[in-house]
């Protein structure tokens, strides 16, 4: 059974639905999508700007209500009104890691306060804080500095572990690399692969990038005015893609010599 499972999802931005469908002034941003998730699997959902994909990864995580569809963990249907149970088994990685990481609270602080919230002691959370900033590869002394104090990729690592804290079965990432220098892109990319593994996560992975998709991604969903217009194994994808617009944005990809 797929651990994350998209069914027929649309989402309709509009002040009122009903009236904006009369009167024209709606705007479908995902149009009856469908796509599954197994664990220990990355699906890639690329598109240009505007195609829908961070509507939809808003939709699974609960940031945005579906218009219609359903959206399943574990083979359960998620409410519109997300439980606590349900946010800790699902969490999201963002382009900004500011929009996880207070930026007035330090790490150390951030992870804390969320273990806390979960039930767990002052001290128990602190001890599996550092074990999670020791997961992302960064120094025990990061927990007791302010987000704004650490680079780019350092935040982004911060904010996988800070994802991680709950023990999520999937994890929804929208651009999460996209404003990181290229080295230190791969360093998330490996960790992201590297707990997909590990830990038995899904992964839906939100990006424009078609060079990320290829090097880390084992399907790939392509959309398109918020509809998937192809969809498959990566390899299979790149090396024969079946639709035009699919085809157009990889003669795009830039080529050296």
């Amino acid at each position: 059974m797929p651990i994350l499972e998209i069914d027929d999802v649309s989402v309709t931005y509009g002040s009122t639905r009903r009236l904006a469908r009369r009167i024209g002034t709606s705007h479908v941003a995902v149009d009856h999508v469908s796509l599954q998730v197994e664990r220990g699997q990355i699906v890639g959902v690329v598109g240009e700007s505007g195609s829908g994909k961070s509507s939809l990864a808003k939709a699974v995580v609960g940031l945005v209500e579906p218009t219609s569809g359903e959206i399943r963990l574990s083979g359960q249907v998620i409410p519109s009104k997300r439980p606590r149970a349900v946010r800790r088994r699902m969490q999201m990685v963002f382009q900004d890691p500011s929009s996880a990481l207070n930026p007035a609270l330090t790490v150390g602080k951030v992870i804390v306060e969320l273990l806390e919230i979960d039930g767990m002691g002052r001290s128990a959370a602190r001890s599996r804080a550092v074990d999670l900033i020791d997961m992302v590869g960064l120094p025990a002394s990061a927990l007791d500095v302010r987000p704004g104090s650490l680079s780019g990729g350092q935040r982004q690592r911060a904010s996988i572990a800070r994802a991680l804290a709950t023990n999520p079965e999937v994890i929804v990432a929208d651009e999460p690399t996209s404003a990181l220098d290229v080295s230190v892109q791969a360093t998330v990319l490996n960790l992201l692969r590297d707990f997909t593994e590990s830990l038995g996560l899904g992964v839906l992975f939100i990006t424009h990038d078609l060079g990320v998709v290829r090097r880390l991604c084992d399907d790939v969903a392509v959309m398109q005015k918020g509809c998937i217009v192809e969809h498959g194994r990566t390899t299979s994808i790149f090396d024969s893609p079946a639709d035009s617009y699919t085809k157009q944005l990889l003669a795009s990809i830039p080529t050296i010599g």
